[in-house]
């Protein structure tokens, strides 16, 4: 809430003993401790206007900014697993592909060794395995000793090992086992369903793994927003929170949110927290990494709410004027603020006052000391 200084150009407050008293024709206000008295007379009596304390049902607002992005596992940025030349294209910018569609092939020599490895594996295995089964059947004549069966068994489980790891390093790359060959360009697949947003693809163009990545896949049709939520507003957000989006290119759209999920640090730094907030994009106004403003709206609850012209800032404490038993009086009360509206003229009121107590809601200017 902001600092409120008031000047009161035309009043004048003559300090005496015993307390301080202002006179200025017919008007008299007289001051003693945090009490103030309102001569029925005075002009300064008509211009107090004063509310009964209620409850009532209040969502706190606060904003902030964020930045749009795709859901968790839904932006697959592909690159490439080995150095190579580009082969093949088979899709183009903006184009809808399923997971594992090809998106590109390249012809590279290390992904060649790599399936060379994995045939002389497979002939070893399989030599071996020809080898074991014969000698088993020599053993059991007395031909060879225990001794030959067991080396050459070990030969046989290390040749499987080998064997199961080369297999898997091609399965790692999407590789069919049966129809592989030495030579062959390797396809890159899609890793998930959504559409090409970015192609950045030459038929010819030799690329190097750890230069870029050329094509990203995402499904965009459903958005996060990260956004930081300072920490003294945590306490209003909860699950069934929600929030309006709002966007520099077109500020007059609004995009309802959900609160996803709150997070558990604080940054040290900023003194916030990062809260996900999950939207539809069905019309794609939002695009991964776009900043956006945040307008939180918490669940509404029961609470003293006052207009801002209510209270007033002191030096220490935030402070009401309380109307006194008896006409005339009205007492300075100090107050707990919780959180206002969007443009806080409207404030929730968390400890100093009681529902049904009476407070000056309009001309308290005049009572300040």
């Amino acid at each position: 809430m902001k600092n409120r200084v008031f000047a009161l150009p035309f009043i004048l407050l003559l300090v005496s003993c015993g307390g301080k008293t202002e006179e200025s024709g017919d008007r008299q206000l007289s001051f003693k401790g945090d009490s103030v008295f309102v001569n029925a007379a005075s002009p300064v009596a008509g211009t107090i206007k004063t509310t009964e304390v209620s409850k009532e049902p209040f969502s706190s607002e606060f904003r902030t900014v964020g930045v749009a992005t795709a859901e968790n596992g839904k932006f697959g940025e592909v690159s490439l697993p080995f150095d190579g030349r580009v082969t093949g294209v088979y899709v183009t910018l903006g184009r809808k592909v399923r997971k594992g569609e090809p998106l590109f092939e390249i012809y590279s020599p290390e992904f060649n060794e790599l399936v060379k490895e994995y045939y002389q594996a497979l002939r070893t295995f399989e030599k071996l395995k020809v080898d074991y089964s014969r000698k088993q059947e020599l053993f059991s004549h007395g031909i060879i000793s225990k001794r030959e069966l067991e080396e050459l068994f070990a030969e046989y489980e290390n040749a499987s090992k080998d064997l199961e790891s080369a297999c898997s390093t091609l399965e790692v790359y999407n590789v069919n086992l049966d129809e592989v060959s030495v030579g062959q360009p390797v396809s890159i697949l899609a890793p998930i369903s959504g559409e090409v947003v970015v192609c950045d693809l030459t038929v010819g163009e030799y690329m190097k793994s750890d230069e870029k990545r050329p094509v990203v896949v995402a499904d965009l049709s459903t958005m996060w927003i990260n956004a930081y939520v300072k920490e003294h507003y945590i306490g209003h957000l909860n699950s069934n929170a929600g929030a309006e989006i709002f966007l520099d290119s077109s500020p007059d759209e609004k995009i309802d949110a959900g609160v996803f999920n709150i997070g558990s640090v604080v940054d040290s730094e900023t003194r916030s927290v990062q809260v996900i907030l999950a939207c539809e994009n069905n019309r794609r106004l939002l695009k991964h990494g776009m900043y956006v403003s945040v307008h939180f709206i918490s669940e509404p609850k029961d609470e003293i709410v006052l207009p801002s012209s209510a209270i007033f800032q002191g030096e220490q404490h935030n402070y009401v004027y309380v109307c006194g038993k008896e006409s005339g009086v009205f007492v300075r009360r100090r107050v707990v603020l919780g959180s206002g509206n969007d443009d806080n003229s409207r404030i929730c009121i968390k400890s100093g006052l009681a529902v049904g107590e009476k407070v000056v809601v309009d001309g308290g200017i005049y009572l300040a000391q």
